[in-house]
Order: structure tokens, then C-alpha cells, then sequence
């Protein structure tokens, strides 16, 4: 055999090593430790869980605000006036239960009106700012960060460069499957491959040896991106947002926690 023979053969092998190292199938047990090691790095609100009242300020009335602005400034109305004063000093109280991770809101629009239309339009900006303070909590798996839905199955797991691909199988059989993309150096999910939609995450250490999401993002078939961005800060021995921003295409809104208290839940 010649040195240029040996030398190919040589060369063929290490291909054939370092392909093998990057992409290989392995099975569905591989593909669940891969997630316990994810999931044991995922912070969580301790059980059974406190309670957690906050006040804060958000701009998610501000571009209905400016709406109605523009509107008074051709047609003077003295009770839309008061509604629009009203709805600039918006307070929102809220209580988080850590345990069951229910929210609750109280949204404040002081505003001294009778006139039936008015008092419906701040109904309804009370209904929805209430509603992106739910959503925007929903966004956080702090009271179960499973990466597995109830009745999913854990199918295979493949390595392809630095990233384990997890293959999700649903309830049912026959059900389309959904990939888990967890980085290896990390150890952390990175993306979230479903049938209609794609979930990308971004974390940070919030604990020692625990992240938290600064950076949730959905991208839905046929729909604008839609993304929630968090910032942390520590309370004793609980993580909870210090600000939320939520995004869609070019519309965003911010939540801004003023104050924040702990309660212990009652034994």
C-alpha cells in the first residue's frame, strides 16, 4: 500500500470521525437526560409558593391616548377630555401567587363620569390592560419550567453541531412531532420547533447554577413575531421581574414594577 493510499485512507477516517461526532442518532433515554439536564438548570419559584403584590406603570395606553388627543383637537369634548386625563395616571395593583402561578389585577382609572359611553371606554382599556399583565406572566415558566407537555413523549435525540435535537412526540398516537433544540455548552433550551409555530429563548443567571428567560420569542406561521423580554431582581430569596416588554411587529409595550411585596402563604 502506498504512502499516498495510506494517506487517503487516513484522511477518509477522520472524516468519517468528525462527522460522526457532530450528527448521530442516539435514543429516546439519551434524549430525556438531555432534558432533566436542562430542566435542572431552569429556575423555579419555590412550593407551596408566596404571594407576591406589585404596583407598576406601563405606556400600554399611550397610543390610545394619543388617538383620542387627535381627535379632541378638532372636536372639544368635555367628557372625553376627562376620560383622556383619567387614563394618563393609570395604576395597576396586582398579586402573583407563586404557587399556582395565578395572577390578579386591580386596574385604577379614576375619572368622575356619567356619560354611559365614556365610563364603556375605560371598561374596556381596564380589560386590556388587565389582559397584558396576564400575558405577559403566562410568557414565564417560573412555576413549572417543563420542557415536556403532560402526555408528550420523548422520542430520539440527534447532535448536530453544537446543539442536542430533542424529537417530541404528542398525546396521540399519530400526533406531528415537535423538536427540542438544547445547546450543549449550556446545557440550556435554545429553540422550540413545533408544527405551527417556532419558540426561540434567550436566559440569564438570575441564581447560582439557575437562568431565568430574558428573551421569549414566537414566530407563528402566517403571523408577525411576536416576543416578551424580561429583567430580573431578587427579593430575599424569590426572582421576580423588575420590567416586562412585550412586543408584535412594530407595537410594543412596557411594564415597569414600582413596588413589589412578598407575602407568605398563610399555613
Amino acid at each position: 500500500m502506498s504512502n499516498a493510499t495510506r494517506c487517503a485512507i487516513a484522511v477518509a477516517l477522520v472524516g468519517i470521525i468528525a462527522s460522526s461526532s457532530t450528527s448521530f442518532a442516539r435514543t429516546s433515554e439519551d434524549g430525556a437526560a438531555w432534558i432533566a439536564k436542562a430542566e435542572a438548570h431552569l429556575y423555579r419559584w419555590q412550593r407551596p409558593g408566596s404571594f407576591v403584590r406589585f404596583e407598576l406603570k406601563t405606556d400600554a395606553l399611550e397610543a390610545p391616548i394619543a388617538e383620542m388627543e387627535r381627535e379632541l383637537a378638532t372636536k372639544p369634548d368635555r367628557e372625553a377630555s376627562l376620560v383622556v386625563d383619567a387614563l394618563k395616571h393609570v395604576v395597576v395593583h396586582g398579586v402573583v401567587d407563586t404557587g399556582s402561578g395565578g395572577v390578579q389585577t386591580e386596574i385604577v382609572i379614576d375619572c368622575d363620569t356619567k356619560d354611559p359611553s365614556a365610563r364603556a371606554c375605560i371598561e374596556k382599556m381596564k380589560n386590556a390592560v388587565d389582559g397584558l399583565v396576564r400575558g405577559a406572566f403566562e410568557g414565564l415558566p417560573l412555576r413549572d419550567p417543563s420542557l415536556v407537555a403532560k402526555g408528550a413523549s420523548v422520542l430520539a435525540a440527534e447532535i448536530q453541531g453544537d446543539a442536542v435535537l430533542v424529537t417530541l412526540g404528542g398525546r396521540n398516537a399519530g400526533d406531528e412531532t415537535t423538536t427540542l433544540h438544547i445547546d450543549r455548552r449550556s446545557e440550556l433550551p435554545s429553540l422550540m420547533e413545533m408544527p405551527a409555530a417556532r419558540l426561540a429563548y434567550e436566559y440569564s443567571e438570575v441564581a447560582p447554577g439557575h437562568f431565568a428567560p430574558t428573551r421569549l420569542e414566537i414566530q407563528a406561521k402566517n403571523a408577525p413575531a411576536r416576543a416578551a423580554e424580561y429583567t430580573w431582581q431578587k427579593l430575599g430569596n424569590l426572582v421576580f421581574p423588575e420590567s416586562i416588554r412585550l412586543s408584535q411587529g412594530p407595537h410594543s409595550t412596557r411594564f415597569t414594577f414600582e413596588s413589589v411585596q412578598i407575602e407568605a402563604r398563610p399555613r
